[in-house]
């Protein structure tokens, strides 16, 4: 709440967020709390606030749509944009929403995007990496109505779908993440 400092701020295509006064800072993948704080601390550097003074509060309007490498045993692996930009009316709306939370960005909309799984797919064993750290989710309780962990996705993780290189026939199912229609 300082005096030019208040405002809506947009990354740009590096990732960077651009405040008067300070340096630029690095703010892709971060969250609003560890971004308040790398903000604070530029603050507090550059001279313009005293250490108990500094105090930042972000909130998220709009998440932009990212790029997602989805590989494995996906019908069309490669890179998939998830979270597209809405029409102006939608736009509009979000920005007056109080922050904002994506079902676009998720590990199941990313799957969706490489037009989902083969048969082959071990579901139970998806990896996320990101920046050297791996986790492994299970997604198969998607096929059978069970609550299941869908992870948000941010810029930088990339989906590997395992393939055992075998038909598990609980994978002929339609579902959120294996699509009704075959690609072409």
């Amino acid at each position: 709440y300082g005096e030019g400092f208040n405002g809506k701020y947009v990354l740009d295509n590096l990732g960077l967020l651009s405040l008067p006064i300070i340096d630029a800072i690095h703010a892709s993948g971060l969250s609003a709390e560890a971004l308040s704080k790398k903000i604070e601390l530029a603050l507090i550097k550059s001279g313009i606030f005293r250490p108990t003074m500094a105090t930042v509060h972000i909130k998220i309007l709009h998440l932009a749509a990212i790029q997602i490498p989805v590989t494995g045993a996906v019908f069309k692996p490669g890179r998939v944009l998830i979270n597209k930009m809405h029409a102006n009316a939608e736009m509009d709306q979000r920005v007056v929403a109080d922050g904002d939370y994506s079902n676009k960005r998720l590990l199941s909309e990313a799957i969706r995007g490489a037009h989902g799984v083969r048969p082959d797919a071990k579901i139970d064993q998806i990896i996320l990496i990101r920046q050297g750290w791996q986790i492994e989710v299970d997604l198969t309780g998607i096929l059978s109505g069970v609550p299941v962990h869908d992870y948000p996705l941010i810029a930088g993780v990339h989906v590997i779908v395992p393939s055992p290189a075998c038909f598990p026939s609980y994978l002929v199912l339609p579902s959120l993440i294996i699509p009704t229609r075959l690609p072409l």
